[in-house]
């Protein structure tokens, strides 16, 4: 005997990319990956230096790397979902 299925719980990432003195920057190339399962994902800024990574797996540890020429490299890491969800 089975018990219920469980679905696969998923998040989505918005970040607006900014340089030092705030203003929006176009363009920058995005990198999401995750050693946990392998994931990775890429996406550039639109012209409001936004971004929106869809439909990813909640409770991993990622690293976030952004990047443009004329920039110093960014990265950060950690879990982006720091809820936990209830049935």
């Amino acid at each position: 005997m089975h018990g219920p299925a469980m679905a696969d719980v998923t998040g989505t990432i918005l970040v607006t990319v900014t340089d030092p003195s705030s203003a929006a920057v176009p363009g920058v190339k995005v990198t999401l990956n995750t050693a946990d399962t392998g994931l990775t994902r890429t996406t550039t800024t639109d012209t409001k230096g936004s971004y929106e990574l869809l439909a990813v797996p909640v409770g991993e540890d990622y690293m976030l790397g952004v990047e443009l020429k004329g920039f110093r490299r960014s990265v950060q890491s950690g879990k982006p979902f720091n809820s936990t969800p209830s049935i």
